[in-house]
């Protein structure tokens, strides 16, 4: 898909049109197998992939575009078995994965991590009025891969009416491995004012080596760098069991009664301390019983009363455990202008950025 993003700032030099091509792959394949007559087998494999060369343009400047590649897989089988004319069994299982990242067009040899393996971005500068606002966390990377297994057995009998029950139970285990390099480019806080002659000091928006950061010294007032590890992975697990029964009571009754368990570890990073908010070692939550109970009446030939009463819980998200894992491993450090002409584009003076042992330090619940 062709694709046109155009930018449109109060700055001419800046208002420029980026051209490309967006692609998408799409694929899969699915296979059924009859083993025997009381044996099916299902299997199916899926992939898809997407690239973006630029995101949209916007009123800021250009440099804050990046590219965007997605992907994702699954694997996933099915075995049916006729265990008798009362039992069923259905067992499957799988793997499924997404990701994406995203990367900055912008390069900057002497991007602040430059010698780890990353001479791209720029700073995100906030003037007065205009931002060169790339994403903060780039570049970025997020991949995750969820391992999945259930199985339902259905049995089918008579007492005091007939009964359909069921009864089964699933396991999932979720590894997620997120890259971003927050403020690890730099933030600077410039609104102090706006440079009259901005453009020149940015002559080209995808290549960082050329602007002249030192110029806007006067307009700033911190600069701020992230510091740390930060890549997080991320490591969960969920049990979960049900019975079911649906019990026809007479013609007219039917009784749906049932009840499920759930169990997760490291739902919310229970074993990551984040001072002075949360402490490490939180318990596990294991009291996720929850009863259901619906019934159907009939009136008559053409009417029927439902109803039900449950208890659920929700699910938890990946960000309850990916927010305080990242950042019990980042940091941010704040330089504030000491007044040199050269601030904005020296704002250590020359010396290397603290380790994190060394930035917790400065932390409030540290010095008590």
């Amino acid at each position: 898909q062709p694709n046109t993003s155009i930018w449109n700032t109060p700055y001419p030099a800046f208002n420029i049109s980026l051209q490309g091509v967006q692609t998408v792959y799409k694929g899969g394949a699915r296979v059924d197998y009859q083993l025997s007559p009381k044996t099916r087998l299902m299997a199916k494999f899926s992939r898809s992939t997407t690239f973006q060369p630029f995101l949209a343009g916007g009123t800021n400047s250009p440099s804050g575009t990046s590219t965007n590649y997605e992907h994702n897989r699954e694997g996933y089988a099915r075995l049916t078995s006729v265990l008798s004319s009362r039992a069923v069994n259905e067992i499957e299982g799988g793997e499924a994965t997404y990701g994406f990242s995203q990367n900055s067009l912008a390069t900057w040899t002497h991007a602040w991590y430059a010698a780890q393996g990353y001479p791209v971005g720029a700073p995100i500068i906030t003037f007065k009025g205009f931002r060169i606002a790339p994403n903060f966390a780039l570049p970025k990377v997020q991949d995750q891969e969820v391992w999945s297994l259930h199985d339902n057995l259905t049995y089918s009998y008579e007492a005091a009416g007939r009964h359909d029950l069921k009864v089964g139970g699933e396991f999932l285990a979720r590894h997620a491995l997120l890259n971003n390099r927050a403020y690890s480019t730099g933030n600077i806080d410039a609104t102090i004012g706006l440079p009259p002659n901005l453009p020149a000091l940015f002559p080209d928006p995808f290549n960082t080596d050329t602007w002249n950061l030192a110029a806007i010294s006067p307009y700033v007032r911190t600069y701020s760098i992230g510091i740390g590890d930060f890549a997080a992975n991320i490591y969960q697990k969920k049990l979960g069991a049900w019975v079911q029964d649906d019990w026809k009571r007479t013609d007219r009754l039917t009784l749906n009664l049932g009840l499920r368990y759930d169990l997760g570890f490291n739902l919310f990073a229970n074993d990551i301390a984040l001072l002075p908010w949360q402490a490490g070692g939180r318990p596990l939550e294991k009291l996720n019983f929850q009863p259901r109970l619906g019934f159907a009446y009939k009136l008559g030939d053409r009417t029927v009363v439902r109803g039900g009463v449950g208890l659920y819980f929700g699910d938890s998200l990946g960000s309850d455990a990916s927010l305080p894992t990242q950042n019990g491993q980042i940091s941010t450090v704040q330089y504030n202008n000491d007044g040199r002409p050269d601030f904005a584009a020296n704002p250590t003076n020359g010396q290397p950025l603290p380790t994190l042992a060394q930035a917790l330090q400065q932390y409030c619940y540290v010095k008590n």
